[in-house]
């Protein structure tokens, strides 16, 4: 997968900006007493520069610096933001320089401003999924306020969704797109040196797919791969991802990419309806693997689906365990100090500084096989309680004996569809799901 390389969506036109940097003054402000009247980004055009607009802001990208000119060392900066009006209007506008200074602390997600001013200029639909055929870059006569009274309701994303089958015949690599789809797989987070920021990323991928049922590959990087919350099955849109063809097609977060699960749009109830309909009989394009594969291969840190039946789980030890309470991405299992506190030798929380009562994580380990040998694999929280039926605040009120008698009563002998995350010498369940006879006999003709 690409390494995260935001420069990307930021390549400048540098006769674009030579001209807009030169031709500065002809944007100022005639300094008479006339301001410009609020009106319509629709009603925005390349002639048109004393405007004044009410928006509020959907994206904002980080600071990106650039080469003045393509032979010059002499750096520039910049940032965008993408702002929608109250006829749900989109428009990218970007700041240079000086202004990014002015105006990079100020520009708020959700926030909402009147912008006066600014050269408005023919917008690259190759780098924004905004239908606008224009956009605006600020000038030293740009003016930002805050609303004082918003005139917006809540936050509203614009979406101009691609299907998967039009992917497959678009070799316009690092175009930028927006997309909808059923989580697949959710690969857990790893770390990946990135040749743009000079150090080590979190990178996430997971599998979407559409009608199409085909599968197409995301990477999600940095804060938005640590965060990502997503569950198989869920919806999930995606607005301003990057067309990658790097070991075949697959698609790339940005710093603009905004991802909503379970959107409430009606290309997210008909998608949903649509695989509740099929969930059934619909067989995924995904390859098995008999787990004697899985076994023999050397290729670590993949995923790999595979059907499989539980057979045993360990008679020594509890799956409950006490879980660090300090937010979503630690989730270590908390240690004792000698006088008896509980803290997270991770993070650092202690017990006794704390207001947050810690809370309870499943760990369970399970033997699975098939006709070709057996493994034992780890299945964490979420997934165990979706095997079992029970929450872990339930199974840690078990003891051992009960646990054990749950799990020949429920889960034992069953024959489930795995997705297995395979490490060194450890392999770890992201995804688990009981599969139809019928179902099962198509998908295991496959594998002959």
């Amino acid at each position: 997968m690409e390494s995260p390389d935001y420069d990307v969506d930021y390549d400048v036109d540098y006769n674009v900006y030579e001209c807009f940097c030169f031709n500065h003054s002809s944007f100022y402000r005639d300094g008479g007493d006339n301001e410009p009247v609020v009106t319509t980004i629709k009603k925005l055009n390349a002639k048109k520069s004393n405007f004044s607009i009410d928006v509020k802001v959907a994206t904002k990208s980080p600071i990106h610096y650039f080469k003045k000119q393509s032979n010059s060392i002499e750096m520039g900066k910049l940032f965008r933001f993408d702002v929608y009006d109250k006829e749900f209007s989109e428009i990218r506008i970007t700041a240079f320089n000086e202004d990014c200074d002015r105006f990079f602390n100020l520009i708020q997600i959700d926030q909402c401003y009147r912008i006066c001013y600014g050269h408005v200029k023919h917008s690259n639909h190759r780098y924004s999924t905004l239908s606008n055929a224009y956009e605006i870059h600020t000038t030293n006569s740009t003016i930002i306020e805050p609303l004082k009274v918003s005139p917006f309701g809540p936050r509203k994303i614009i979406y101009n969704f691609i299907p998967f089958s039009s992917l497959l015949n678009n070799n316009s690599s690092n175009t930028v797109i927006d997309c909808i789809g059923i989580i697949d797989s959710i690969n857990p987070v790893r770390k990946v040196y990135s040749s743009y920021v000079g150090h080590q990323v979190s990178l996430r991928n997971i599998s979407i797919f559409d009608y199409s049922q085909t599968n197409i590959q995301i990477a999600i990087w940095q804060k938005m791969a640590d965060d990502f919350c997503g569950e198989s099955g869920q919806i999930i849109a995606l607005k301003n991802v990057k067309i990658c063809s790097f070991n075949g097609l697959s698609l790339s977060c940005t710093s603009m990419t905004t991802i909503t699960i379970d959107p409430d749009i009606p290309e997210a109830i008909q998608l949903r309806n649509w695989y509740h309909t099929n969930n059934s009989t619909l067989i995924q394009n995904v390859k098995l693997f008999y787990i004697e594969q899985i076994k023999e291969t050397s290729n670590f840190k993949k995923t790999f689906d595979c059907l499989a039946t539980i057979v045993s789980t360990s008679f020594k030890h509890h799956p409950a365990y006490r879980m660090c309470p300090n937010g979503e991405q630690c989730k270590r299992k908390l240690s004792t100090t000698g006088e008896g506190e509980l803290f997270c030798g991770y993070c650092g929380w202690l017990e006794s500084s704390s207001l947050i009562h810690y809370k309870w994580g499943l760990r369970s380990q399970f033997q699975i096989n098939d006709m070709t040998g057996s493994i034992w694999i780890i299945v964490f929280g979420d997934q165990t309680e979706k095997l079992i039926g029970k929450t872990a605040e339930e199974i840690s009120q078990m003891t051992l004996e009960t646990w054990l008698n749950l799990f020949y009563s429920t889960i034992w002998m069953q024959q489930y569809r795995k997705s297995i995350y395979q490490s060194k010498n450890c392999y770890n369940i992201i995804a688990i799901n009981r599969i139809d006879t019928k179902m099962l006999i198509q998908q295991i003709r496959k594998l002959e």
